[in-house]
């Protein structure tokens, strides 16, 4: 089996998981969490972010098993994209460093989806997610060797 070939099984599953947990955000925190804060502010947006933040993280695993190998593929593609237009010399490093960046931005749009449910839990819980997603963005970046 080809890389090609298992990432078309991969994508059609990914994909409806990944737009099921996009639609579950989108309703949680534009709808529902709204609504919460208007209803009743102190406890309801508590009990309305837990209720959303379950099948969201639930949707959004489901969808991150095959991330790895489209992130993989992506920065292969925009490595080769760099080498070939700025007649690169190294491509080894530029496809580590390319790679480096498409994972930190990957993990900052989950951190950046996770924060608006996080604050209404408690603001002191986005503020850890921060910190962790922060050791997570040094750790890729020191296995990568880019610092």
């Amino acid at each position: 089996m080809t890389v090609k070939d298992s990432l078309g099984d991969v994508v059609p599953e990914m994909a409806t998981a990944f737009l099921t947990a996009f639609l579950i955000w989108l309703f949680g925190v534009l709808v529902f969490l709204p609504l919460a804060r208007r209803v009743e502010p102190s406890n309801l947006p508590l009990i309305v972010s837990v209720i959303i933040l379950l099948p969201f993280t639930r949707f959004l695993f489901k969808g991150l098993r095959g991330l790895d190998k489209i992130l993989d593929r992506l920065s292969k593609r925009i490595t080769h994209e760099l080498v070939s237009r700025r007649d690169l010399k190294k491509k080894l490093s530029t496809e580590k460093i390319v790679r480096a960046v498409v994972y930190t931005v990957a993990i900052l749009i989950i951190y950046l989806l996770y924060s608006p449910l996080l604050s209404a839990i408690h603001p002191s819980i986005n503020g850890i997610a921060m910190v962790v997603t922060i050791m997570i963005i040094f750790w890729i970046l020191l296995s990568k060797r880019i610092l």
